[in-house]
């Protein structure tokens, strides 16, 4: 008697502890790195250097004399220029070494070498490269030449001025690089077909028209200039001598690689309704060129505010335009503290924000692959939830029925961990890889809904019904006393196991689709839920074929009799819960037939944005 009242006190822990659900719960967080905030991310804030673009910065067009120069376009040979004479529109392909003879370039390589800016090395070192590529020795210009003194420069001023003294000629020049606004402004002339010729108001437009369409294509330019110096040595080169009067030698457009294999995964993020919002460093029309080019914003709907512009946005003013999911909005010269407010307004409104990251490596594509592994997991928290507690369900019916009709319970406390850890578990992780889960949904499905009652009842009943039939064919009378180890018990116990097992691999699959019929789900779209399932017919083929085993689990063998009823009974499960889809595909099909003939209610767009 006290053997049978612990037996059932084991039962009942077993068949309350949802041990298979913690699990599979538990076991995803560690080989997918899942975080549950990023499977509710509303917004992702990315900035532009090292994310939307990627090293290395390359020289994207040069102008010189009366040519325009850029990377051959039907070519893969790098050592090739697409020259265009902008005087005849005459387009040739020419290769870089044959630029060494121009005299522009030449006097552009002079000024590469001695005129640096401090903030600029790395587009030093691209520049170099550049004309070391045009077959130009620079190593010889160096030789040849000798810095007489540099001009004092600052941030404002943008430029960089060094006065330099040709040791074969003695010929002196100050030769000056920077932006090009700046460099402009300083010339009177310009290098054309080797003559300086001047610049003159309408002139002066066309370039700096050329310059604006420059940046709007994201590319940071940058000019050369150059004017002769008096043959005689100066104590002292003023900048007043030096960066005025000066010739406009051309100019370089410089481009960081746009990241273009990013665009899928850009629109995919996009299509799951996040929003995506740049706050970079850069100038404006770079930030705006490259967002474009990477489909980030619509051209037509967006605003790019700078940080100085944002430092007079007051709080409330800025919270309503974030607010307004319709615009699109970039961030440029932007600075740390204008990062954080952005982030924090954000979260004020509501927005779950992930910020993009060369520095953690968490890029555009990672984020996507985490949040879309986060988001399915979560919506199949649900699904792991209907399956974990069906059986526990149909467990504590058995129990509850065994107490009531006073027969052992059908399922040791054995069985049960046997069904937890290797049945259920493997079948939960299964699910969970599912890849028909809709990542775009957010909200995981309801945990208690009258589908879990009705399955959970249904797998009681069921598996009862073959349970007290078996027991009833050996000759038990309800209310009377059986051993566990006798015939009837062990028979009708095995014949449970068995069935349950069955009935959680079909809940499995069911559950993939809450209306959708098992017979119209692609089968093979789970490929780990079809390996589970016969990893669990193996299970059950091993547990029933080894003496040893059975006599420690009290199983035993079946017949074909006995297996033909657990096959139907199965069947039979499978069949009422198809049926039960349809008749919920029947009534939602109303539902929506009757939504459609409605007319809708006026909204506001206040309202509408509210939604």
């Amino acid at each position: 008697m006290n053997q049978e009242i612990l037996f059932n006190i084991l039962a009942l822990l077993g068949s309350v502890a949802p041990i298979s659900l913690a699990a599979s719960l538990t076991i995803p967080k560690f080989y997918l790195k899942l975080n549950g905030r990023l499977s509710r991310t509303t917004s992702i804030c990315t900035p532009i250097t090292g994310v939307l673009t990627k090293e290395p910065v390359e020289v994207k067009t040069v102008f010189f004399d009366k040519f325009k120069a850029r990377a051959a376009p039907n070519v893969s040979d790098s050592h090739q220029f697409s020259l265009l004479d902008t005087q005849s529109k005459i387009e040739i392909e020419v290769k870089r070494t044959e630029l060494q003879k121009e005299n522009a370039m030449n006097l552009m390589a002079i000024t590469t070498c001695f005129c640096h800016y401090e903030k600029m090395k790395n587009i030093e070192e691209i520049s170099e490269n550049l004309f070391k590529s045009c077959a130009i020795d620079l190593k010889k210009i160096r030789e040849e030449h000798q810095a007489i003194t540099k001009i004092n420069s600052d941030p404002e001023k943008k430029i960089s001025t060094t006065v330099v003294v040709n040791n074969k000629t003695k010929e002196i020049f100050a030769f000056t690089k920077g932006n090009p606004y700046k460099i402009l402004e300083k010339c009177t002339r310009e290098l054309v077909n080797g003559k300086k010729e001047p610049i003159d108001h309408q002139r002066r437009h066309k370039l700096k028209k050329r310059i604006e369409k420059m940046n709007k294509k994201g590319q940071k330019v940058i000019a050369f200039a150059y004017k002769g110096m008096p043959i005689k040595r100066l104590e002292n080169y003023s900048e007043q001598l030096c960066e005025t009067e000066m010739v406009l030698v051309g100019s370089i457009g410089l481009v960081e690689n746009i990241n273009s294999e990013l665009i899928p995964y850009i629109e995919e993020i996009k299509k799951n309704r996040i929003k995506i919002i740049i706050i970079s460093g850069v100038k404006e029309k770079k930030a705006v060129a490259i967002a474009t080019e990477m489909r980030i914003i619509n051209p037509n709907h967006f605003e790019a505010i700078d940080g100085e512009a944002l430092d007079n946005i007051d709080d409330q003013r800025f919270e309503k335009m974030l607010m307004n999911r319709e615009k699109d909005y970039v961030f440029c010269d932007t600075k740390p503290n204008h990062r954080n407010r952005i982030v924090q307004t954000l979260e004020k409104i509501g927005e779950i924000t992930t910020f993009a990251s060369k520095k953690h490596g968490h890029g555009i594509k990672e984020l996507l692959e985490h949040i879309d592994r986060s988001r399915k997991n979560r919506k199949n928290r649900g699904k792991l939830i209907s399956h974990a507690l069906n059986c526990k369900l149909a467990e504590i019916g058995l129990l509850l029925a065994a107490f009531i009709l006073r027969a052992p319970f059908p399922l040791s406390f054995s069985l049960i961990i046997i069904l937890d850890i290797f049945i259920n578990i493997i079948l939960e992780l299964a699910i969970n890889n599912d890849k028909k889960s809709d990542s775009h949904i957010i909200n995981q499905e309801k945990i208690f809904n009258p589908k879990l009652l009705i399955y959970g009842t249904l797998s009681s009943l069921i598996i009862g019904a073959i349970y007290f039939w078996s027991l009833l064919r050996y000759g038990w009378i309800p209310g009377e006393n059986i051993t566990i180890n006798s015939i009837a018990y062990t028979k009708s116990s095995t014949m449970v196991f068995i069935l349950l097992t069955a009935i959680q691999i079909i809940m499995a699959f069911e559950i993939r689709n809450k209306e959708k019929s098992i017979f119209r789900n692609k089968t093979l779209s789970n490929i780990y839920l079809i390996l589970t399932t016969i990893v669990c017919g193996l299970i059950i083929g091993t547990l029933t074929s080894y003496t040893a085993i059975e006599k420690f689990l009290n199983l035993t063998d079946l017949n074909s009799n006995e297996i033909a009823v657990i096959i139907f009974s199965s069947f039979l499960f499978l069949l009422i819960v198809e049926l039960y889809k349809a008749i919920l595909r029947h009534i939602h099909k109303n539902e929506n037939t009757n939504s459609h003939r409605e007319i809708p209610a006026y909204k506001s767009p206040s309202e509408k944005l509210d939604e």
